[in-house]
């Protein structure tokens, strides 16, 4: 419901704050490393989860921001975003519970 929604969403930013404070950017360690991909991975699925409620988690989280985008830009992962492959869900759909 509408208050595990919210209380998903505080802990999702409390979790973001942190993060936000180690990034040297654009990425975690200032040059691309393997922690990164990990974090690339939530920060994507937290924000096609926040898409279809109309938001963003990464609003005010402007380091969080450019590791995300420096991904997504990124010439030798293009074939891969363009793809079916990166369209797919995230998860079963019952990992939507905080969402229903």
């Amino acid at each position: 419901g509408l208050s595990a929604q919210k209380a998903h969403k505080k802990t999702v930013l409390r979790s973001y704050e942190k993060l936000e404070a180690c990034v040297k950017g654009p990425f975690m360690l200032g040059t691309i490393a393997c922690c990164d991909f990990h974090i690339f991975e939530m920060l994507d699925q937290h924000e096609k989860m926040a898409r279809e409620y109309g938001h963003s988690y990464l609003a005010g989280f402007p380091k969080l921001t450019l590791l995300h985008r420096a991904f997504l830009d990124e010439p030798k992962l293009a074939k891969y975003f363009a793809s079916e492959a990166y369209s797919l869900p995230c998860n079963n759909p019952r990992a939507k519970a905080y969402f229903t």
